[in-house]
């Protein structure tokens, strides 16, 4: 399997120009052993220690959050930082002694960034995290949302999907030579590998590969040529400019850009969004849709050899959008095009709107349209956001002018860009299908739950006698946003008569269990039970064609059982991957009450919402 961020964590004190040993841990070193390895540095040198969090977001929305016995588990960043300051209260060379933390995401072996407490992840950021290579799992819950609430509530940091150490024996300057942050942007073709490294007050774009130097040289008189043609746009009454060549390395290939410090427009406009101001943000949206389209210099569309090596070769009577009465419109495009023009790259200032990526500029015909384009769908779908389901912004392509069809060839055209970027290079994110193993994301489950009928179970009471009883009908409490069907099935079962009720579940192969409890008599604790009252959560595993759970019942007077159910169809061949990590993880088996302990305890239970269940007094 071929990709290129395979060991960019090696290269990471590349671009500071600092020597390093790095070290890739399996378990927490010894005190002796973190000593014996500074020693050994040669002066100057950095040692980097990096590791996958065993208690990482990522492990807790998969279900293995460092309960095993493994020794991974015991790498722990408190205990890091415990030992660092021991050995800085040691008299002699250990007095200078300086650490500082990085989040390597989404791996430490596939990284395609590297965050440090300076420079944390925003919002929508963390969004790759198909990359599970070893076994079938389920995605019990969504985990860009967890990492965005974590991100909010500034916890990130505690449950970061990898760590990375970088120490010196050389005091804290040393340190002041590291970046905040880096991304590696190098699985793309030879000529486009870059990385990107951002200090405190300067941000570097270097060439990744010896012919990737031409693609940083082009920038400076790129930026000007860019500066020319967006002059007079402005967004929420700041005037655009383009981010600031400080220094130009020819030799490296290492253009050096002004740090600008300013909110980015993309989270402008979704704190407008979340003051319900939906509609001003759209109309804000659709002026600056107006300006673009009002650019002077702009010229009728043709396609021509670079155009199409980049975006392929659409046909013009597809690409035309309407104007304000509904006529189709003449396809003009920018002499000189920034097509990263996206709300995420333009920073908001007190006087100002700065562009502070235009890596993506073209000094040859673009339609300005497809620009727009762009801009609108980073911000409203791409990168997993989902604002174009908000009524407010639900029309903004066709108050924009586009037609469905319009819309379809752009998005042709991203696609071909896409993949002539990452020509010969094996993206992780795209080859998922065929070399991972299968992921069963929590919006399948829903989209699978959403799209079955309604469940019954037979119920068969000590007497013998038989009865269906079906789902109780939709709560309100039950329901997912936007949609009118419930993900977890809720019954109410008679309970008549003292003995063992025998409950005949739907004959699928796997089902979540959330509550299962009598009312007005007592249940006795079955095996799968904690307390014979909660199931948190958890997943129960029917290996015969009729699952059935088995209750005795002692009663005095009428009551009922209550009962959720979540079902979860999947594949046989996924069923049978599923079952053994299902067993891995403990769940099931004969530690179950332990770990289901081990799981109210856990990260998991605090950070995110068990299954929907029913209130114990609910009738």
């Amino acid at each position: 399997m071929k990709t290129e961020r395979l060991g960019n964590l090696e290269h990471f004190l590349e671009a500071p120009g600092v020597r390093g040993r790095y070290v890739h841990l399996t378990g927490m070193p010894t005190i002796q052993e973190l000593r014996d390895m500074l020693l050994d540095l040669p002066t100057g040198a950095m040692l980097v220690l990096y590791w996958n969090n065993p208690y990482s977001v990522h492990a807790i929305c998969n279900g293995s959050f460092g309960i095993s016995t493994d020794d991974s588990t015991s790498l722990s960043r408190k205990e890091f930082d415990e030992t660092i300051r021991y050995l800085q209260a040691q008299s002699g060379q250990f007095a200078t002694l300086a650490a500082k933390w990085f989040y390597p995401y989404p791996t430490v072996e596939f990284p395609v960034a590297v965050f440090s407490d300076s420079h944390l992840p925003g919002r929508g950021e963390c969004d790759d995290n198909l990359y599970n290579f070893q076994d079938t799992a389920l995605e019990l819950f969504d985990e860009a949302t967890v990492v965005d609430n974590l991100i909010g509530t500034g916890q990130y940091p505690a449950f970061a999907h990898a760590y990375m150490l970088v120490l010196t024996m050389d005091g804290l300057q040393s340190i002041e030579y590291l970046p905040d942050y880096t991304r590696f942007s190098n699985e793309r073709r030879e000529e486009l590998k870059v990385r990107t490294d951002v200090y405190p007050n300067k941000v570097y774009k270097a060439a990744f590969s010896y012919q990737a130097k031409d693609h940083i040289l082009k920038l400076p008189e790129l930026g000007k040529k860019l500066e020319q043609t967006i002059t007079g746009l402005s967004v929420l009454g700041k005037p655009i400019s383009v981010n600031h060549l400080k220094n130009l390395d020819r030799d490296r290939g290492v253009a050096v850009f002004e740090y600008v410090d300013g909110d980015s427009l993309e989270h402008a406009l979704d704190r407008m969004v979340g003051r319900g101001e939906g509609a001003a943000c759209a109309k804000l949206i659709q002026n600056f849709v107006t300006r673009m389209r009002s650019l002077p210099g702009l010229i009728p569309f043709e396609t021509g050899y670079e155009f199409r090596l980049w975006f392929g070769d659409p046909p013009l009577d597809k690409l035309r959008t309407l104007d304000e009465n509904g006529n189709e419109t003449t396809v003009m495009a920018l002499p000189v095009a920034d097509i990263d023009m996206i709300p995420q790259n333009i920073l908001l200032r007190d006087e100002d709107a700065v562009l502070i990526d235009y890596e993506w500029t073209f000094d040859f015909p673009v339609p300005v349209d497809y620009v727009i384009f762009r801009f609108l769908y980073y911000y409203l779908e791409g990168k997993h956001r989902t604002l174009y389901k908000r009524p407010e912004l639900m029309d903004v392509y066709r108050t924009a002018g586009f037609t469905e069809e319009a819309i379809r060839y752009y998005t042709i055209m991203e696609t071909h860009f896409q993949e002539y970027v990452q020509q010969s290079a094996m993206v992780l994110r795209n080859e998922y299908e065929m070399f991972g193993k299968p992921l069963i994301r929590r919006w399948e489950i829903q989209s699978m739950l959403l799209s079955a009928g309604g469940h019954g179970i037979t119920v068969r009471y000590p007497s013998q006698h038989e009865e269906v009883i079906s789902s109780l009908p939709t709560d309100p409490a039950d329901q997912i946003p936007g949609q009118s069907r419930q993900e977890v099935y809720h019954y109410k079962i008679p309970v008549t008569e003292n003995g063992e009720m025998i409950l005949y579940l739907p004959a699928v192969r796997l089902l979540r269990i959330g509550i299962l409890s009598v009312m007005g008599g007592r249940s006795r604790e079955q095996e799968f039970l904690v307390n014979g009252d909660v199931l948190a959560g958890c997943v129960y595993s029917f290996e015969t064609a009729e699952p059935k759970i088995s209750v005795d019942v002692s009663t005095n007077q009428t009551g009922y059982l209550m009962l959720s159910l979540e079902e979860i169809p999947v594949s046989r061949d996924a069923f049978s991957e599923i079952s053994t990590a299902i067993t891995d993880y403990k769940f099931l088996a004969e530690n179950r009450d332990k770990q289901l302990e081990a799981l109210k305890a856990s990260t998991s239970w605090k950070l995110t919402k068990p299954l929907r269940a029913l209130k114990k007094d609910k009738e």
